[in-house]
């Protein structure tokens, strides 16, 4: 679920890959260009449940799906799901870093992924 070692993530090697899309916008009209920070959702929904991972944004998976899918890579510019992600949405490495050591309490709560990229605490499996 990673893409970053620790608060400070290198840019990512995209290997020479062409990526056509240089901007696009996410679900809730967030800014979003190639090499940025961000957390990614399978579903729109964000279910904890479902993949997700924190990563660089490396383009669209494919121009045809609607809504728009997005590649999402680690530090070495591998994709961490070939089929893409329907939400993508841009993090700090700080906020990435606490959600990845906090990843199994994240998982097990029921909680939409999304509501976490700006949350400041987490206790004992309660939103404080």
């Amino acid at each position: 679920m990673s893409g970053a070692n620790g608060l400070v993530a290198p840019p990512p090697k995209l290997n020479g890959r062409k990526v056509r899309v240089s901007k696009t916008k996410t679900e809730d009209k967030t800014d979003v260009r190639l090499g940025d920070y961000v957390l990614a959702t399978k579903y729109n929904d964000g279910d904890a449940q479902d993949h997700w991972c924190v990563g660089f944004y490396a383009g669209l998976t494919n121009p045809k799906y609607d809504p728009p899918r997005y590649d999402v890579v680690d530090n070495e510019g591998k994709n961490f799901r070939g089929n893409g992600f329907r939400r993508i949405e841009k993090i700090t490495f700080e906020r990435g870093a606490w959600m990845l050591k906090h990843a199994k309490e994240i998982e097990l709560s029921g909680i939409s992924v999304q509501r976490y990229r700006n949350l400041q605490d987490w206790v004992g499996g309660t939103v404080e």
